[in-house]
């Protein structure tokens, strides 16, 4: 999977992690906000991209809640009262992936996590692969928070090699 359009200068976590011995699971890539020198207060804006089997769930709004739920849980943070599957927006899948996938679908939330931090996550189900790409983002917000284009980043998602994914 190639995944394009993220920022100049946003770190790809796995060297880091390599030499701390926690590797990022090959189904995972994590990109971190570079911060101004002395800024370590500021809590970096993170971008994750995972591969997750597809889950139960009778569309990708469901899908992409569940998902939420999930990143919500691993963050420690619950989740919003007001909240539901109702509140994802559908959209279309990136054109590399749905050229090669028909039945591919996409959907996207943002939630105000507080403390000027949102999350958002982008949901791409991919039924040929049977996997659904999860890009979610913890982004600062506020004077100095990054431009992060995430509609951006998952329209340029294109699977290279489709031999990879059992079919």
């Amino acid at each position: 999977m190639e995944v394009s359009s993220v920022p100049d200068g946003w770190l790809d976590t796995e060297q880091y992690m390599d030499a701390a011995r926690q590797p990022v699971p090959d189904n995972q890539e994590i990109l971190v906000e570079p911060l101004p020198d002395g800024d370590v207060l500021i809590k970096p804006s993170i971008l994750f991209v995972d591969l997750h089997e597809m889950v139960d769930a009778p569309d990708v709004q469901h899908a992409t809640w569940r998902h939420v739920e999930d990143i919500l849980e691993r963050m420690g943070t619950p989740s919003p009262c007001d909240t539901s599957p109702a509140r994802v927006a559908s959209f279309p899948p990136p054109g590399a992936v749905a050229r090669d996938d028909r039945e591919a679908a996409a959907a996207t939330v943002e939630i105000e996590l507080g403390a000027a931090q949102v999350l958002t996550a982008y949901v791409v189900r991919v039924p040929r692969a049977r996997v659904d790409i999860v890009l979610s983002a913890v982004l600062r917000t506020g004077s100095g928070a990054p431009v992060l284009d995430l509609a951006g980043v998952c329209s340029s998602l294109a699977v290279i090699d489709w031999g990879l994914f059992v079919t």
